[in-house]
């Protein structure tokens, strides 16, 4: 428990660009329906893959609006979806067509054929996606999470993908990690899983030690420090 008597910072934002990117790619993986053909050991008809389609004209929903969703919306402009944004106040994000505060998730997640989770977890976000707001996910849509996997209940999510039900997910984050490897999301062929790689030691090093000395100038200087931490929220 953070002791609301000091001040805190973390490192939220400069994870945001490689994180995002990491969503993109898991993205675009879906839409093509890569991970079908990189495990394919025959040559396939065409008329197997009429799920494959363009992000041009569809819709991806950004559940948080902070680094992450942030930067993901920007490197989707060019592929031309229409971005719908969450966050809890509704506050509009830049790049996104509209924003809803997370009381309306619920009316919007039908629309989108790409839902991107990229939230904080708290009380109030874990199991974000629970049986419900998954039933209510179109079929064919696929659910990406690059945020904490306590944001989907793992179980009704691996009902779902069985049952069919939605297109399928990617997931970088998982609700225990490392995920097992008797996990039935393993043997999934509309699940794919990265080992929580979104982000790397290596790429985070630079921002990290970036950060920390811009901080501490700021503390020199009697500035507003980067990263601050809101402790009632927990993040």
């Amino acid at each position: 428990m953070l002791d609301p008597a000091r001040t805190w910072t973390c490192a939220k934002g400069i994870y945001g660009p490689a994180t995002a990117e990491h969503a993109v790619a898991l993205v675009l993986l879906a839409a093509r329906q890569l991970h079908r053909h990189a495990r394919a050991r025959r040559w396939r008809a065409k008329r197997e893959f009429n799920d494959v389609r363009r992000l041009a004209g569809a819709t991806v929903l950004i559940v948080g609006t902070g680094g992450i969703g942030r930067a993901a919306a920007a490197m989707l402009e060019p592929f031309g979806p229409r971005v719908i944004a969450v966050n809890r106040s509704g506050t509009p994000m830049p790049g996104a067509s509209q924003t809803v505060a997370v009381d309306a998730l619920p009316t919007v997640v039908p629309d989108a054929h790409w839902i991107v989770l990229a939230a904080a977890l708290t009380p109030e976000t874990e199991h974000l996606f629970d049986a419900a707001m998954i039933a209510r996910m179109r079929p064919g849509a696929w659910l990406v999470n690059v945020g904490r996997g306590g944001l989907i209940d793992t179980d009704a999510l691996v009902d779902a993908l069985r049952e069919g039900r939605i297109g399928g997910a990617a997931l970088d984050v998982t609700e225990q990690e490392p995920l097992p490897d008797d996990h039935p999301l393993w043997s999934l062929d509309n699940a794919m899983i990265t080992s929580h790689t979104a982000n790397t030691w290596a790429m985070a090093l630079r921002e990290r030690s970036a950060l920390g000395r811009r901080n501490v100038r700021h503390v020199a200087s009697g500035e507003a420090l980067e990263g601050l931490v809101d402790v009632e929220r927990g993040y």
